[in-house]
C-alpha cells in the first residue's frame, strides 16, 4: 500500500525536514503526528476468524472490515460476518484506478461514452 515506501524515523525525518530549510519543528505538531502515526497500527477490529457483528468494533461502527495484509488492519478471515461488508487491499485494483486517474488528468482517456470528439 505505500508503493515501495518505507516509513522514516522521527531522526531520518527530522534530518530531511532540515536539509529542505525547514528548521523550526513545532513539537506540539510533531506529536499529534506520532499520535496519528501509531493510530494507523491500532486500527481495526480484533476477531479472529469469523467476525460477529455484535463484538466486531468495525461492525458497531457501521463500517466494513478492511485488510491490507493478513491482520493488519483488521484480523478477521474469509468467514468475516460484518454486515457492511469486508473490503480486502486489491493492488492491481488500486494499480488500475492510478493509471485510469492519471490518463484522465492527461486527458489521454475520455471514459464519459462521448462520441463528440470522434
Amino acid at each position: 500500500g505505500t508503493r515501495g515506501l518505507t516509513p522514516l524515523n522521527s531522526k531520518a525525518r527530522f534530518s530531511l525536514l532540515k536539509s529542505y530549510g525547514i528548521l523550526n519543528i513545532d513539537k506540539v505538531e510533531a506529536e499529534d503526528i506520532r499520535n496519528i502515526r501509531e493510530s494507523r497500527e491500532q486500527c481495526g477490529c480484533s476477531c479472529r476468524g469469523d467476525c460477529k457483528p455484535e463484538s466486531c468494533d468495525c461492525s458497531k461502527n457501521g463500517i466494513a472490515c478492511q485488510v491490507e495484509r493478513p491482520g493488519f488492519p483488521c484480523k478477521c478471515g474469509i468467514g468475516c460476518k460484518n454486515p457492511h461488508g469486508r473490503k480486502v487491499f486489491d493492488e492491481m485494483e488500486v494499480s488500475l484506478h492510478f493509471i485510469n486517474t492519471m490518463m484522465n488528468m492527461k486527458g489521454v482517456l475520455d471514459i464519459s461514452g462521448s462520441e463528440e470528439d470522434l
